[in-house]
């Protein structure tokens, strides 16, 4: 630990929530945000599936919190990710105070990890110093809108929403189209789709399922967001059944997703790649996308 630093580390309670919450919500634009939207916040309960601990000064205020979620998804994969690691001074000291309170907490998991923006780099060296090390890459890539996007499907070809009980539909697809893609390679289960609807950040017939000859091969989802203060369409997860990639369905589903949000009103929007997905992210700059951010997944591997 740094020398000449005293901090107050302690757990989370009901006392201290509001405090918390306060505190990710004020740092969102520091962080990856992905679990840091007013649904999540506003449903963040304290318990032992979300093991959390602050540094707070004298006077109370919190400098830096780590908060993990086990439960759920990541449940299934027995792994659990950070939903807010950060320090404001940056100290490496508050990192490792916090990561050494939460640890005995979560050694019952294969691993743990963490998105951090390629810029953050002091909270990468950081982590780097406690046992992290980067697993994967992921970009963030944008697309202004201008004239609606044009989508031409042949006879053979059907869009329709997905509806509250079609679950099942929606996993068939996205499922094996991501087995392989390194941190979705646990399958997504029928109700957390269904639970999807009711999100705030849900767009009405947003989720969107591509039919063959009436056979479900690709799905998209679209989501409210907000970029830069404008309001965004989040395109994502996109996905084609493996049985029926490289036939251009992919193209067409993205074009479809920047359709609706031209529909819809937005005239922004944005996706997540990972960084081996090259052909996707190819695609995507073809389409006028472009890069605005990268991340590095800081992953703990327990028992190594």
């Amino acid at each position: 630990m740094e020398a000449g630093i005293s901090m107050n580390v302690e757990r989370l309670t009901e006392e201290t929530r509001e405090a918390f919450l306060q505190f990710s919500k004020n740092h969102r634009q520091h962080v990856d945000d992905s679990h840091l939207y007013p649904d999540d916040l506003n449903n963040f309960v304290v318990n032992e599936e979300n093991p959390t601990y602050l540094v707070r000064d004298e006077a109370g205020e919190i400098l830096a919190a780590a908060s993990i979620m086990t439960g759920g998804y990541y449940q299934k994969s027995n792994s659990g990710r950070f939903r807010i690691f950060y320090s404001e001074s940056k100290l490496k000291a508050h990192y490792q105070a916090l990561w050494e309170s939460l640890k005995p907490n979560v050694t019952s998991l294969t691993k743990t990890f963490v998105f951090v923006p390629l810029t953050d780099q002091e909270t990468g060296e950081a982590l780097r110093e406690v046992g992290f090390t980067i697993e994967r890459y992921s970009f963030i890539l944008v697309k202004k809108i201008g004239d609606k996007p044009e989508l031409h499907l042949p006879e053979e070809l059907e869009l329709r929403s997905l509806k509250r009980g079609e679950g099942q539909i929606w996993c068939d697809i996205r499922n094996p189209s991501f087995a392989t893609l390194k941190g979705s390679e646990k399958g997504q289960e029928p109700v957390e789709v269904e639970q999807s609807f009711d999100r705030e950040d849900y767009l009405e017939g947003g989720k969107l399922v591509l039919y063959l000859d009436g056979k479900a091969v690709a799905v998209v989802a679209c989501s409210k967001d907000e970029l830069d203060e404008i309001p965004t369409v989040d395109i994502g997860p996109l996905a084609v059944h493996p049985d029926y990639q490289g036939k251009g369905f992919g193209r067409l589903m993205l074009r479809a997703a920047e359709q609706f949000a031209y529909d819809k009103g937005y005239t922004q929007v944005v996706l997540s790649v990972n960084g081996e997905n090259e052909r996707a992210k190819r695609l995507y700059e073809q389409e006028g996308f472009q890069q605005i951010e990268g991340v590095a997944c800081y992953t703990y591997l327990f028992g190594e």
